[in-house]
Order: C-alpha cells, then sequence, then structure tokens
C-alpha cells in the first residue's frame, strides 16, 4: 500500500459529498487571478477542499509486519458572503465531509481504515484569507491505519 493509494481514496470521498468542489490530494496555492479561479473557484465561490498528510509514525509488530498511522488533515476554504450565510453552508458541508469519511471507515478496502472518527479541528471565527479572498476555514483531522509486510 503507499500514501498515494490512500489519499487518492480520500479524495474521491470528499469529491462525492455534494457541494464540495476543487479538491486536491495536497495543498495548492496560487497569487494569480486567474489561476486562482481555474484552481479553487466554483459557481462563482471561492470552495476547495485539500489533504495533507501531517505525520505517519510506525510501528512494529512481530519482526514481520509493521503498521503505520497515516495523520491527514483536510483543509477546507469556503469564500465568505454574509448576504447568503455563508458561514452555515460550509459548517453543513464540513459535517457533511467528516459524515462521508466516517461512513467510509475501509479507506481501501481490505488494506487501511480510518481508526476514530473524523474531526473539526479548527475553526476560526474570523475567517482567514486565502488566495487574496476572505474565506471560512475548517480543518479536519483523522488518521488512517494501515498493516504493511516488512518482507
Amino acid at each position: 500500500m503507499s500514501y498515494t493509494t490512500i489519499v487518492e481514496a480520500l479524495q474521491d470521498t470528499i469529491e462525492a459529498v455534494t457541494g464540495t468542489a476543487n479538491v486536491y490530494e495536497y495543498l495548492r496555492y496560487s497569487s494569480d487571478i486567474q489561476r486562482r479561479g481555474e484552481l479553487f473557484v466554483d459557481n462563482e465561490i471561492l470552495n476547495t477542499w485539500m489533504l495533507t498528510r501531517t505525520a505517519a509514525p510506525s510501528v512494529d509488530q512481530l519482526g514481520e509486519v509493521f503498521t503505520r498511522s497515516h495523520n491527514f488533515e483536510v483543509h477546507s476554504y469556503y469564500q465568505i458572503d454574509d448576504s447568503a450565510t455563508s458561514e452555515k453552508t460550509h459548517q453543513q458541508l464540513v459535517d457533511d465531509v467528516m459524515d462521508a469519511l466516517n461512513e467510509n471507515s475501509e479507506v481501501v478496502a481490505g488494506a487501511a481504515y480510518l481508526t476514530g472518527t473524523a474531526q473539526l479541528i479548527e475553526y476560526p471565527s474570523d475567517g482567514r484569507m486565502f488566495a487574496g479572498v476572505l474565506c471560512h476555514f475548517a480543518r479536519i483531522g483523522l488518521n488512517v491505519e494501515e498493516s504493511e509486510s516488512c518482507a
């Protein structure tokens, strides 16, 4: 198994959630206005979801098998528009993404599993600038575990 296989499976799960857009398996940035639109804007709203792995500790089990725990974060940016109650929309999307990740606890069939549950780690109340746009920001944490043979 590989990191790439796991992160692609997580990306697929997030993309399947209605209302998410521009889902990437790694952190993306751009200060160029045209590129920003191509990467992060959907229906004239900046809406993007990105995965990053923050740690991957391994534990040896009996010298022939090891377990690796992949600590992932999902970063989400959603353009603030008070007149459209964008915070409620984004908060609901965050819940929907966490629910989808939790429901798909077997991340890669027979090989990698979500341990625990996806959790909202951070949701600043004052928003955050991203690619020159004031956005709601959410950081979701999750842990995916896999067992591998050393041979």
